[in-house]
């Protein structure tokens, strides 16, 4: 899902709970609205990707009524009896997964819906929170005609993974729900045979500070490697019916999780390990009790002791295999409690690589880069040649510099050049102008746990470190604090980053896209950049070129920015008028793409036709042109001849329309009447 954050609070940057609350809030106002507002348009929610939008809209046609009781619908006990004997062969491969994964987590339900939306079963420790229990989930439909918007409709529509919070279902019945994950499960054409989804709802609110965001984070992943595991059965069962596969369910489960799952005992000692497991312990694929995972810890490590205390915590640990093998994982630890006791006979913990989890934060932080080179607009000679190099410098390896003036897309071209590069690592962008002096630091290299007051308590990753096995796009780099150049320097040359507070350093690799639109060169011979990190940066340098120097690219764009917006707004889209063309084409822009989308946007929300004309275009762009600029009126003899230069230049653009013309000068036309008389101005 598409999501924009925006926290100015230094305590909340990258915090997930802080993000969670956001979009949650969010998501829960645009509800209350499009509820409670007929003319509200729910696709102009920054939070709402235009699927869910779509599906409200959808539901409120249907006459879904979003505070009925969505237990209500079940089908007849004969009908469900027909709808498991069809399932059946998937549901005997299913019924042990849901029993094994009960047994492995806490707080989830796991849901089979078939392909109508028909619940074919249901197993967690939270059904009871929806009456479930008592009422049988086994039978209920929940398709979109019933209940509206759910994570299981969307899926089945889109074929791919989906994960829904709770406000972002239609019925108000499911904002008990923190995330619902679903994945398809798929036939060998292609087709929704069911749908699998993983609820969560957690005990506190989704912000509240004991609540880690990391539970919901990784159930995506988790549910889609189940609906995997499960299709594979499924085939497997279709060509050999008489394979006995209970047994290998779990292991099958587990194999195609790219996640490591250890059970230990409450020695540490490794009683069952999944193949991913065996690979990053590099063990032989029989652990027994011979194997021990302090074996693999640090001195200063904090997992034994987690273990000990028989609670659920997320830590990162460092597991070494010997001196120069050391990787930085996110353990998940769930306590194996005996029944009826507190404490703790082992654990299971699920293994994660820290770069999987800085990327997956990183993309829902809204840093994914989506820009490719055929995106780029343009068809002038200048922006053709800039593209042409830019691919040619994403082949390589070295940094690269963009420069430019603002709004000429500097952003969009290291996108471009990331996605032809490296598209599956993180695109971590960083704006050096607009980070506060005293985070800049901690932004850039990250902070250990108790660095400093008001510092999370488990620490975090550095923009630097997020960027491992990806690119770290620094934009205003030449409003970087000069006294951090020479560390950012340090990192560049020696491929490894200290945190703040930490004793270690941590290996990293990842390429620089930097971008500028002031002089760098020029700030490095009045020692306001360092020469050295200059020189770095510059390996391969890239000139973007402004929109004035873009033959034909202005026209283009105005139109593509008509488009584009009208269909964001579910408007027809309104033409553009031969004078206004001419004001467009005539008008330097200087501040570039950006300033003319602004001005198309303008324009567009001012038109009362279907026709932009030239009094619908922004008074600053029509004003520069017919001669009101600040260094033309400098230029003027009096005000007679800029009045006479004015007028002249309105009738121009105006192809000599009078009662346009008045317009355009913002007097009335028998005003503009009796200056041309009064001038001696034919027309």
């Amino acid at each position: 899902m598409d999501a924009h954050y925006h926290s100015t609070d230094s305590k909340s940057i990258n915090n997930p709970n802080v993000i969670f609350k956001e979009r949650w809030e969010g998501i829960l106002e645009c509800k209350k609205r499009f509820l409670n507002e007929t003319t509200y348009d729910p696709h102009t929610c920054t939070y709402l990707s235009k699927e869910i939008a779509d599906s409200w809209v959808r539901s409120r046609n249907l006459k879904v009524d979003p505070n009925k009781w969505v237990l209500e619908h079940k089908l007849k006990s004969e009908e469900f009896v027909k709808v498991v004997e069809k399932n059946r062969k998937l549901l005997d491969i299913v019924r042990p997964v849901f029993k094994i994964f009960e047994q492995l987590v806490s707080g989830y339900h796991m849901s089979l819906m078939d392909e109508n939306g028909t619940v074919v079963l249901m197993q967690g420790s939270i059904s009871s929170e929806f009456g479930l229990e008592r009422f049988g989930a086994e039978g209920l439909c929940w398709n979109e005609k019933n209940v509206g918007t759910t994570s299981y409709l969307m899926c089945k529509q889109i074929k791919k993974p989906v994960q829904l919070l709770g406000p972002e279902f239609y019925c108000l019945s499911f904002l008990e729900v923190l995330t619902s994950s679903a994945a398809p499960i798929l036939n060998e054409y292609g087709e929704v045979l069911a749908t699998l989804s993983l609820t969560y709802r957690p005990v506190t609110l989704p912000w509240d500070e004991n609540t880690n965001c990391f539970y919901s984070y990784n159930t995506l992943a988790l549910v889609t490697a189940i609906a995997v595991a499960i299709e594979a059965q499924l085939n497997l069962k279709n060509a050999h019916d008489n394979l006995a596969i209970e047994h290998g369910t779990l292991e099958a489960i587990l194999g195609v999780i790219d996640e490591g799952i250890i059970t230990v005992d409450c020695m540490g000692n490794i009683i069952h390990s999944n193949y991913e497991g065996n690979r990053i312990l590099e063990l032989d694929g029989r652990a027994n009790t011979r194997n021990n995972i302090k074996e693999y810890l640090g001195k200063q490590s904090k997992l034994m002791n987690i273990i000990e205390n028989s609670k659920s915590a997320v830590t990162e640990e460092s597991i070494s295999l010997g001196s120069n093998n050391e990787q930085s994982y996110i353990i998940n630890i769930e306590p194996i409690l005996e029944p009826g006791s507190p404490i703790s006979s082992g654990a299971v913990l699920r293994l994660n690589r820290s770069e999987k989890i800085n990327a997956m934060v990183g993309r829902r932080g809204g840093t994914t880069a989506v820009a490719h080179f055929t995106d780029i607009i343009g068809e002038s000679n200048e922006i053709k040649k800039t593209i042409a190099l830019g691919k040619r410098f994403a082949r390589s390896s070295e940094n690269i510099l963009l420069v430019g003036e603002s709004g000429t897309g500097k952003e969009i071209f290291a996108q471009a050049i990331h996605n032809s590069y490296c598209p599956d690592g993180p695109f971590i962008p960083i704006n050096c102008a607009a980070m506060p002096r005293n985070l800049i630091e901690s932004e850039l290299f990250g902070y250990e746990a108790g660095s400093f007051t008001g510092a999370d308590r488990s620490g975090k990753p550095g923009k630097i470190e997020l960027a491992n096995g990806g690119t770290l796009f620094l934009d205003e780099i030449g409003d970087m604090p000069y006294e951090l150049q020479a560390v950012l320097l340090r990192v560049l040359q020696d491929k490894q980053v200290m945190r703040v507070g930490g004793q270690r350093y941590k290996k990293v690799d990842f390429r620089i896209i930097a971008a500028t639109n002031k002089p760098l060169y020029k700030m490095v011979k009045e020692n306001l950049f360092r020469e050295d990190l200059y020189f770095r940066l510059s390996v391969l340098t890239i000139m973007l070129p402004p929109l004035r120097d873009r033959e034909g690219d202005k026209d283009l764009f105005a139109d593509y920015f008509v488009h584009s917006y009208c269909k964001k707004m579910h408007w027809n889209p309104p033409q553009i008028s031969d004078s206004a063309r001419k004001m467009i084409n005539k008008y330097r822009w200087p501040g570039n793409v950006r300033q003319l989308e602004n001005a198309i946007i303008y324009a567009i929300n001012t038109t009362q036709t279907d026709l932009i004309d030239v009094d619908d275009l922004p008074v600053s762009v029509c004003f520069d042109d017919v001669g009101f600029a600040a260094e033309e009126f400098g230029e003027a003899n009096s005000l007679k001849s800029a009045e006479i230069k004015a007028i002249k230049a309105a009738l121009n653009n105006t192809n000599d329309n009078v009662p346009a013309a008045a317009k355009l000068l913002n007097i009335s036309k028998s005003t503009l009447y009796r200056k041309m008389r009064e001038y001696n101005i034919d027309y």
